[in-house]
């Protein structure tokens, strides 16, 4: 793990309209962990953006955030329209399983794009009989 403040390690706002991220902690709560940011009701706002710089946000003092630490088996459950995320200061790493959730269009899908790995260190290699179940 690295320490970083570029790209989505810093406030943003994703380009994709309205979704929702999942974060399952797989790990005990660890305030040396980099935390999920989010600034409080900024899914609110509309955004437009015409540009990638257009929707980062790096000079927005961390002290304007919430600080989420989940602990083992929390699921947090966020509006990725709304700023979030945060430079990471920590190479302690957090263990989530991250589900994001695209209601319309091209982008209606379920993303898992972690599942695979972080089911595995669990040891749920039979992913399909875990979730049928």
């Amino acid at each position: 793990e690295v320490t970083a403040t570029d790209r989505a390690w810093q406030p943003h706002h994703d380009t994709k309209g309205t979704r929702l991220k999942i974060y399952i902690w797989l790990n005990n709560k660890n305030l040396s962990t980099h935390p999920l940011y989010y600034l409080k009701k900024s899914h609110k706002d509309i955004k437009k953006w015409k540009n990638y710089s257009e929707t980062r946000f790096p000079d927005i003092s961390v002290s304007k955030f919430d600080s989420i630490y989940g602990d083992l088996g929390d699921i947090i459950i966020f509006d990725t329209h709304g700023i979030h995320s945060h430079h990471k200061t920590t190479k302690i790493p957090r263990s989530v399983i991250e589900l994001t959730f695209e209601p319309f269009g091209l982008m209606n899908r379920l993303h898992s794009r972690n599942i695979e790995k972080e089911t595995d260190k669990l040891g749920l290699r039979d992913l399909d009989h875990f979730l049928t179940n």
